[in-house]
């Protein structure tokens, strides 16, 4: 018996003529889950504050049983509203800790890059006097290349620079040689900068 099968009969628990078997079959289940054996509990208490004074405890009259299937959902709504309620809290705290993270990371990337989680991964990175070193190092990090530089001076020539994705890496490639101070050679999966 899994939990949603226990939930769906759990009010026949409380009329005395339920199958044994179930009855037997719903106590393994309980020993074995804390949330069902909760939820049971729950509705046993429910279901003594619902029971009117007056009438015998063994009543199976269909106004007792409305009133235990009206207690069962409305416990089945404030559980699910809270669940709810923390998957919400969850999203929102995951999100703003990953946009902090990324702002202190990459502080001289423009806001129109994305994340790579995103479904417009592709969209071009916009770089805003950024150093060589941190260009290059993502470019290459994206398509499996690694950098080599021949001086320690450009590594830190600073460039306004946007990289569209989609374009193939000679291509980017041959738009660093057309500045004056950079050269990028490709061999071996290495990228020379001089």
């Amino acid at each position: 018996m899994d939990c949603m099968e226990f939930k769906s009969i759990v009010v026949d628990l409380f009329d005395r003529e339920t199958d044994p078997q179930v009855i037997s079959e719903c106590e393994r289940h309980m020993a074995e889950c804390d949330e069902c054996k909760r939820y049971y509990d729950e509705m046993a208490h429910v279901t003594a504050l619902l029971r009117p004074r007056h009438s015998p405890v063994n009543s199976t009259s269909r106004r007792s049983r409305r009133w235990l299937q009206t207690a069962a959902i409305f416990i089945g709504v404030l559980m699910l509203s809270g669940i709810a309620f923390a998957a919400v809290q969850l999203v929102k705290s995951t999100s703003r800790a990953r946009q902090s993270q990324s702002e202190t990371v990459q502080p001289t990337i423009s806001n129109t890059q994305l994340s790579e989680n995103d479904s417009t991964m592709l969209k071009p990175v916009v770089y805003e006097n950024a150093e060589l070193k941190a260009i290059l190092g993502e470019i290459a990090t994206y398509y499996n290349y690694k950098v080599i530089y021949k001086s320690e001076e450009v590594q830190h020539t600073r460039l306004f620079f946007t990289w569209d994705k989609q374009m193939p890496l000679e291509e980017i490639i041959e738009t660093f040689n057309q500045f004056n101070r950079i050269h990028v050679t490709v061999k071996d999966s290495q990228l020379f900068v001089e």
